[in-house]
Formats: C-alpha cells, sequence, structure tokens
C-alpha cells in the first residue's frame, strides 16, 4: 500500500466544552459537515491514500457511529477503520500505527481530527517533501516574539524569531520509521508534543514546507467564530 492515513480523534476535547455543552469537537459541524467528515473528504481526494485509520475515545457509540457512516458513504473509494485511543495522544498514535501493519504502507499522513480546514493541496505538497527526506510537515513563521521562561515566569531565553516556525498537522513520515519511533518512545519517561519531535529524536529527518494559516486546529470554541 502506497500510503495510509491517521486521523486523531481520541481526545475528549475538555477545553472546548463548558458546564453548559458538551461536544466531541470532531463531531462539530462546519458548514453542514462534521470536523471529521471535513478530513476525511479532503484524504480521499487522493489517490494513493487507500486506508484512513481514525482514533476515538473508547466506547463513544456517537463517534463510532459516525465513523461507521463515513466508513459506509466511502467504502468504494477508501477503508475507513475505527481504533480505539489511549490515554495520551502519544499512545492514540502510536496504537493506530500498529493497526496499520497489516496493511504495510510505505508512507503515513497523521492529522488532527480537529483540523477541519485541511486541504488536498498541503496534504499532498507534504506528501511529495516526505518523499523526498523521509518526514514533512507544514509549518508557519511566527508572529511572535518567542521565550522560555522559569517556574516563576521570569524569562531566560530569547529565540530568534526567523529559525522559528509553528508546526501543523497533516505530517507525514515512512511508516515503519515512525512505527519504529513510537515503539521506542513509548519506553521513554519523555511526553513527547507532536509526531515530528518523536520521528527526530529516534534519527528521522523532518522538511517543513509552506503551511496554511487557515488550516487551524479547533481548541476552544472561539476557534470557530463565523464558521457554524
Amino acid at each position: 500500500m502506497q500510503a495510509a492515513a491517521l486521523i486523531t480523534a481520541a481526545g475528549l476535547s475538555t477545553r472546548f466544552n463548558t458546564a453548559h455543552s458538551q461536544q466531541k469537537k470532531e463531531l462539530i459541524s462546519i458548514d453542514g459537515m462534521s470536523s471529521l467528515h471535513r478530513c476525511v473528504s479532503q484524504c480521499i481526494l487522493l489517490p494513493y491514500i487507500k486506508l484512513i485509520i481514525i482514533t476515538h475515545p473508547e466506547g463513544d457509540k456517537f463517534m463510532l457511529e459516525h465513523i461507521s457512516s463515513l466508513s459506509l458513504q466511502y467504502e468504494n473509494t477508501c477503508k475507513i477503520v475505527p481504533i480505539s485511543g489511549g490515554k495520551t495522544r502519544q499512545d492514540s498514535v502510536r496504537k493506530g500505527l500498529e493497526a496499520m501493519r497489516p496493511y504495510s504502507p510505505e508512507m503515513v499522513i497523521i492529522h488532527d481530527g480537529a483540523r477541519p480546514w485541511i486541504t488536498s493541496e498541503l496534504i499532498d505538497n507534504t506528501y511529495r517533501e516526505a518523499l523526498k527526506t523521509g518526514g514533512a510537515a507544514p509549518g508557519l513563521p511566527s508572529r511572535n516574539a518567542l521565550k522560555n521562561i522559569d517556574k516563576n515566569n521570569i524569562i531566560t531565553e530569547h529565540h530568534e524569531r526567523g529559525k522559528i516556525v509553528e508546526i501543523q498537522t497533516p505530517q507525514i513520515f515512512r511508516y515503519e520509521q515512525i512505527l519504529s519511533a513510537h515503539r521506542k518512545a513509548s519506553k521513554s519517561a519523555k511526553q513527547y508534543i507532536d509526531d515530528t519531535e518523536v520521528y527526530t529524536d529516534y534519527g528521522g529527518n523532518v522538511a517543513v514546507v509552506p503551511g496554511d494559516p487557515d488550516n487551524l486546529k479547533i481548541t476552544y470554541r472561539t476557534d470557530l467564530k463565523e464558521h457554524v
């Protein structure tokens, strides 16, 4: 198999929810289509993606019903498989990668299910770079001055803004290498922020391609703005 996609949607949406409204952000409707569905719809436009693994909270019947619906809708185009996630995003990604083992994809596309404004063009641009480098991710120049602080909130280090990028998903890697890296990372006490960090910690190189300012991640309800 040339490529598979792993869409992460196993989080609890804690920062998105309020005392008055509880909802999985991946299921929120945006212009008549759920965030998760929008991610899937862009993946299936690319003929080299033949498998999509979607992580979900264990026992979440609404997520399972929605994934089942997507699987039926696109059964003639792409195989869509739900996988119960782990306690952390890192655990969920590793479980998703392990579930791909029987299909032996060459490349894997890892994307946040809460980034609904992804485009097939951004996936494809990142994919083509990953084929050359082994790993690739879209990034945007930082607009702010970035600092390190200590436990007392005192600035301890200043960063040169021109050398800093804000990394988005999709993050795309050679499958065997990212699986091996995640297996090793699972035995470490370190908690990883994203998959580029896992990949580079265990010997991989990750190139950065131009990101998309519209490729936002939904974290808080205010992130939706005029989209719902």
